[in-house]
């Protein structure tokens, strides 16, 4: 169950991975088009605004020289003609900036200090909300600057044309988000789910093969030395004496220990969850260890919050994880006298538990491998134990941290979510 987890979380991070590098390459794209195209619209039509003000510059030359009024506005009308959707009004200004011919469509025009025409040399623009200004001087072959022109020009053509390429980009870039949601699916399903798959039996076998290895070797040993008995015997042609005999019984209640341990880490036996009061259990497994540690000049330190502090979970299989971090504490003090001490801490959502000594500590270089089965520092150990306890916080939604610094001592933190988390139901069918 633990790999078919880690597969399902890798296949669904992947997809979604995939998913949002489509998104978001699609969105940044769309707003590199639309900054381009907006660019693109806006010098078009300066563009064009530039060529038809030369064009009816040069058109006005004569009616202003004679002052035709009606030559100028039929040649203003034409270009409004034209251009039905490009002009919001034109102005043309005799050489003292006087209004010699106005012609209104969409929008009146602001009035224009002759001041400001007087120092025009050369086209310029003006930008506003909805239009820009174009005001350019006539000029006319010998004659010098005979009058001026200003167009209100519309942004109407260029938003329209925009707003059209807008809608096209933003479909294509829903369809192409949609696209990606499909190959991304068909990528999870077709390559990385057969992918992960493989991944997980591969992690498997290695997991299994990893266990087998500790339980060959922690069975080799003493089926080793009953070897050497027995052939002893067989050789010399002598009975098994009672001194060998009881090598024997040691030899095989260290068998049945590794293979008790060795199925109790690998089978999640049936619990029985319900409410447990930690201060409680706590304080019995102190009361076991109490004599024994007095006996080896251990003191024992508790201090636990004065509020009940209520898990749910297996009350034996909690007991036996703070009964084996108690003797790993004991143990750890190699026939010295030394300090345990048990803090509980209730905090919201969560209760803490600390076991601290002050015994050898665990050497830096092996504390990412205590977790392991089979993995022990003792001549007797199985090297179960801490991995058993591992697994029953796992069940329990629980975590271990544990700091250790050689000579000075380990710090063990239990953390148990408060009651009403139920553990996880597929712990149930694991």
């Amino acid at each position: 169950m633990k790999f078919q987890n880690l597969g399902n979380n890798l296949t669904f991070k992947l997809s979604l991975s995939i998913i949002l590098i489509i998104i978001l390459t699609s969105f940044l794209i769309s707003w590199i088009v639309f900054r381009e195209s907006r660019y693109f619209f806006e010098k078009e039509l300066q563009k064009k605004g530039l060529y038809l003000t030369k064009m009816l510059s040069e058109q006005l030359i004569e009616p202003l020289l004679y002052e035709e009024r009606l030559s100028a506005y039929r040649i203003i009308e034409a270009a409004f003609t034209a251009e039905p959707n490009f002009f919001f009004f034109s102005e043309v200004y005799s050489p003292e900036g006087e209004l010699f011919l106005t012609l209104i469509k969409d929008l009146a025009s602001q009035p224009l200090n002759p001041e400001i025409l007087r120092n025009t040399r050369e086209i310029q623009f003006k930008n506003y909300t909805d239009h820009y200004e174009i005001i350019a001087p006539v000029i006319a072959k010998n004659f010098g600057i005979i009058g001026y022109l200003r167009l209100g020009v519309s942004y109407k053509t260029w938003r329209d044309s925009f707003e059209k390429l807008k809608n096209q980009v933003l479909e294509i870039l829903l369809l192409v988000i949609i696209m990606g949601i499909l190959i991304a699916t068909y990528i999870t399903k077709k390559v990385i789910y057969p992918a992960q798959g493989r991944l997980i039996r591969a992690e498997k076998l290695s997991a299994l093969g990893q266990l087998a290895a500790g339980l060959a070797h922690e069975i080799k040993n003493p089926l080793t030395s009953l070897k050497m008995l027995v052939q002893t015997s067989l050789q010399e042609d002598t009975p098994l004496e009672k001194r060998d005999l009881q090598i024997m019984e040691k030899e095989l209640n260290r068998i049945d220990k590794v293979v008790a341990d060795f199925l109790n880490f690998s089978r999640v036996n049936r619990r029985e969850w319900k409410p447990i009061e930690v201060t409680t259990l706590i304080e019995e497994c102190a009361a076991l260890c109490k004599s024994k540690f007095k006996l080896s000049g251990i003191e024992l330190k508790i201090e636990l919050d004065e509020r009940k502090a209520w898990v749910t979970g297996d009350a034996d299989a909690l007991k036996q994880v703070f009964l084996n971090l108690l003797l790993n504490a004991y143990e750890s003090f190699k026939e010295r006298s030394g300090k345990i001490e048990i803090k509980l801490k209730k905090f919201e959502g969560e209760v803490k538990v600390y076991i601290k000594d002050n015994g050898s500590g665990i050497p830096k270089a092996i504390q990412s491998k205590i977790f392991d089965p089979f993995f022990s520092t003792k001549p007797e150990g199985t090297g179960m134990g801490l991995a058993i306890v591992y697994n029953i916080l796992k069940e329990h939604q629980g975590k271990i941290n544990i700091t250790s610094e050689e000579s000075k001592g380990t710090t063990v933190e239990i953390t148990l979510p408060s009651e009403g988390r139920m553990p996880y139901e597929e712990t149930f069918n694991n």
